[in-house]
């Protein structure tokens, strides 16, 4: 009952918001409603068309009469002539301060709109998607230009002038607006919103971002390819995701003030034109992925002592890079970071991360003794490269490092390594022998598919020293038995085999359960788990949807992580031990048959 009261009072609030007082004709011919917002000196009325479809020349008078007293225009409604797409031009009085939400939504025959000194403030989608609009001018008393006020009007031509009492820009503000062909953004504004130009493709020339901006939202230039220069003002702190992303026009240096503490994922991704040395500001903590991504043209970057990362494809495709110094700060490097740098002929690595290895450098390698890890994709397709010495300090190899060595015949992996990834040793054809220390605690999936050893071993149940890899050939059916010697179930093992029936029953002799190594498994009926297991990873069982009974945590289990659990609609009773101290996020979500 209360619901519904609730829905009644809300859809009265509504019909009272759209309601209008008074309806008079307009000096341009048209009758318009209005709703009175003051009835008290100064009087003051919104205007609005209500279910009027206003069209041809529009003025927006400055008063109107009703009832003897006569009351100022200060505003236009939200969606006051929303989608009237016979309005061929609008003038705004002097009187207007405010342009609602939607008030011109998709006039798409509007071809100029004039706008007052007075108006203060521009709302979102204003004038969204008014193709037909040709010219605009935007007044000096607005301080805020809503989130895609002009969005796709696409028409619009000439100099695109923000005056200096704008505060802020509005998300997609000027989205897909490509017939402007320069862009001057006044001295007050504050926030460039995301996608506030994109794909102005039309712009060309230089681009000043003036001392007043503090921030530039994500992808608020990508696609404004004929942009030529950019220049950031002095206090710059964040430029957003994909900011610039495909400016491929800009050309030159580019330098990124000291007051930047923070650059975007992509945010210059595909700058092709930028040349020269690129310095990246004092207090930038880390280079995020794809944030360089295809700048084709730089030859050297400066990366200051306080970035602790550097993320997948960051310097990727950076064809013409020849110099780069890793500081002994970064601790972690992403996946294929400085692959397609054809011209870096050295190998780059610094005291914690090996990260690139030009592939015609050497056939034989030696790893400096003192770094931590191979990153993902340092070794990648170095298919001349016949030996590879790890040193003992090496504790992790990262995804894909050593993927596609063809000339790879042996490696040995230090007992200090804890952690093989994903596809690490992929597509190795000439690898005949894999020994995996029993140091080693995280096995990614396919780690060593298309090696030798791979391709040598029988279908079926793949083990390598305590580990139950998955299974090769054919997805199994029917029952599965896991050998009782197993330490460790690798990731994403079984993933997938809903064909798999029965009780699964996990030996007492392992201790760990890769993420999603059971996922999708919907065929099981009964799951035991064995005594000595300590960690069932994210996903392990998630829409085991066969599984029914009870399901018994063992004592040796501190953590339940997230989603592990997941759709196991099956399952009707639980029990958690003592020694849990964490539940994770979503771990039985949709369990519906638990009571």
């Amino acid at each position: 009952m209360k619901k519904l009261f609730a829905i009644i009072l809300f859809a009265i609030v509504c019909n009272y918001a759209m309601a209008y007082d008074f309806s008079a004709v307009c000096e341009s011919g048209q009758t318009l409603d209005y709703s009175i917002t003051s009835n008290r000196e100064p009087y003051t009325v919104e205007v609005f068309s209500f279910e009027r479809n206003v069209t041809g020349n529009l003025i927006i008078p400055e008063s109107v009469t009703y009832n003897g007293i006569t009351y100022s225009v200060t505003g236009i409604a939200n969606q006051a002539f929303n989608s009237c797409s016979g309005l061929t031009s609008v003038t705004i009085s002097n009187s207007v301060l405010s342009i609602g939400e939607q008030a011109f939504y998709n006039c798409s025959g509007l071809t100029s709109v004039t706008i007052s000194n007075s108006v203060l403030s521009i709302g979102e989608q204003a004038f969204y998607n008014c193709s037909g609009l040709t010219s605009v001018t935007i007044s000096n008393s607005v301080l805020s230009i809503g989130e895609q006020a002009f969005y796709n009007c696409s028409n619009l031509t000439g100099d695109l002038i923000i005056p200096d009492s704008v505060k802020s820009i509005g998300g997609g503000a000027f989205y897909g607006c490509s017939g402007f062909s320069s862009l001057t953004i006044g001295s007050s504004v504050e926030r460039i919103g995301r996608m506030a130009f994109s794909d102005c493709s039309g712009l060309t020339g230089s681009l000043t971002i003036p001392d007043s901006v503090t921030s530039i939202g994500e992808s608020a230039f990508i696609g404004c390819s004929n942009l030529t220069s950019l220049t950031f003002g002095s206090s710059i702190e964040s430029i957003g995701e994909y900011a610039f992303g495909s400016c491929s026009g800009l050309s030159g240096t580019l330098t990124i003030p000291n007051s930047v503490t923070e650059i975007g994922a992509g945010a210059f991704t595909h700058c092709s034109g930028l040349t020269g040395t690129l310095r990246l500001p004092d207090y930038i903590t880390k280079i995020d992925d794809n944030t360089f991504h295809y700048c084709s043209g730089l030859t050297s970057i400066e990366i200051g002592n306080l970035v602790d990362s550097i993320g997948s494809y960051a310097f990727y495709g950076c064809s013409g890079l020849s110099s780069i110094t890793i500081p002994n700060s970064v601790t972690s490097i992403g996946m294929f970071a400085f692959s397609e740098c054809i011209n870096l002929i050295e190998p780059i690595y610094n005291a914690n991360c090996f990260a690139y290895f030009p592939c015609n450098y050497s056939t034989e390698y030696t790893i400096p003794d003192g770094i931590k890890q191979i990153v993902g994709s340092a070794f990648y397709e170095c298919s001349e490269l016949t030996s590879v010495t790890i040193p003992e300090s090496v504790t992790n190899i990262g995804n894909s490092a050593f993927s596609g060595c063809t000339g790879l015949s042996e490696i040995t992996i230090p007992n200090s390594v804890t952690s093989i990834g994903a596809g690490a040793f992929s597509n190795c054809n000439n690898l005949g022998e894999v020994n995996i220390p029993e140091s080693v605690t995280y096995i990614g999936s396919c780690a060593f598919c298309g090696t030798a050893w791979y391709e040598g071993q029988s279908d079926g149940i793949l083990y390598l020293g305590g580990w139950c890899l998955g299974y090769k050939g054919e997805m199994p059916t029917g029952s599965l038995s896991i050998r009782e010697d197993t330490r460790i179930i690798a990731e994403e093992a079984f993933s997938g085999c809903s064909e798999l029936t029965d009780t699964l029953v996990i030996p007492n002799s392992v201790t760990s359960i890769g993420n999603g190594a059971f996922q999708n498994c919907s065929g099981f009926t009964y799951l035991t788990l064995g005594s000595s297991v300590e960690n069932i990873g994210t996903l392990a069982f998630c829409n085991c949807s066969g599984l029914t009974g009870e399901l018994i945590i063992p004592n040796s289990i501190a953590t339940i992580s997230n989603s592990v659990f997941s759709g196991c609609s099956g399952l009707t009773s639980l029990v958690i031990p003592n020694s849990i101290t964490n539940i994770g996020f979503s771990a039985f979500c949709n369990c519906s048959g638990l009571t």
